[in-house]
């Protein structure tokens, strides 16, 4: 027996040998031949499974997507009084504005209205992508006195909200099933009351997350129109020494305007207040003629 297995384990290891003898000729002549060659066949060689990785690796990142930049949630918010010659025809213009840019006009206020400093107040919405064009376009039609910009981000908050109604609404399919499949009073009795007021909680979350998204979607632009004679759009403000004197004609004007109606009040009621001072002043009259005159006193005659 260890005859038989001898003799193939012979044959193969002569063959191997043969093999590698004859690899390391073939080497040898190649090396003999040419140095440069074998050295560049050996190293390509070696670094064949390297760049197979490398070609791998760089494969894989290509068929990955690139990453995403995340919408954020933000709410902006501006308040803007603006000077103008004509609040009438700017908040028209506001307003066709808004309008052509998928907005709308959520309240709009106004006071002295056919007077010199009349003053309109606007409530605008428009998308937050044209939040700033707004702003723009409201700046060009006088004079900007006061501005104030406020942004919050709330993405955190409305991520925060979706995944914990995600995580409710999933507890509440449970107890819907729980519910469809008790047997006893109680058990049904317990579980009404949680899917109930799970329920309750579901949809105030559910409310708030919509509120946020919307104010995000929709910015607010409060506009203070203050109509101004000196306010020529779109001049700049000079300073505060045209400004002061603008408002002084203003208060002008308008005192000699209260006086004027005063007047003309009077003037107006004369057929009711002028008959009574008539009869007053006649009464007076006939009054004074009536009452006896004083006597003198009496003198002792002079010795």
């Amino acid at each position: 027996m260890p005859g038989k297995f001898f003799v193939p384990s012979l044959i193969i290891g002569v063959a191997s040998f043969g093999c590698s003898q004859s690899g390391s000729a073939d080497y040898a002549t190649a090396v003999k031949a040419s140095p440069e060659a074998a050295s560049a066949a050996f190293s390509a060689e070696a670094n064949a499974p390297a760049a197979k990785s490398a070609d791998a690796s760089l494969a894989a990142n290509r068929t990955q997507p690139a990453p995403q930049i995340q919408n954020r949630d933000i709410i902006q918010s501006a308040q803007i009084s603006i000077r103008v010659v004509d609040v009438e025809k700017a908040e028209r213009k506001a307003t066709d504005w808004i309008r052509s840019n998928n907005g709308f006009v959520e309240s709009s206020t106004g006071s002295g209205l056919g007077a010199p400093s009349a003053q309109v107040t606007q409530v605008l919405r428009i998308p937050a992508g044209q939040f700033y064009s707004a702003l723009n376009f409201l700046q060009s039609q006088g004079v900007r006195t006061s501005q104030s910009i406020t942004t919050q981000d709330v993405t955190a908050q409305v991520a925060d909200l979706s995944a914990r109604l995600q995580t409710m609404r999933a507890q509440e399919n449970s107890y819907r099933q729980m519910l469809s499949a008790s047997r006893k009073l109680e058990d049904h009795i317990a579980l009404s009351d949680r899917l109930m007021g799970l329920r309750s909680e579901i949809e105030g979350m559910a409310a708030q997350h919509k509120s946020l998204r919307a104010q995000a979607a929709m910015s607010n632009i409060t506009v203070n129109w203050v109509q101004s004679a000196d306010a020529a759009a779109p001049v700049k403000d000079t300073g505060w020494f045209s400004q002061a004197w603008g408002e002084s004609m203003i208060s002008m004007r308008t005192t000699l305007q209260g006086i004027v109606s005063v007047l003309l009040w009077f003037v107006a009621m004369g057929p009711i207040w002028l008959p009574v001072l008539l009869i007053g002043l006649w009464l007076r009259r006939a009054h004074r003629k009536r009452a006896p005159k004083p006597t003198e006193p009496f003198a002792p005659p002079v010795r």
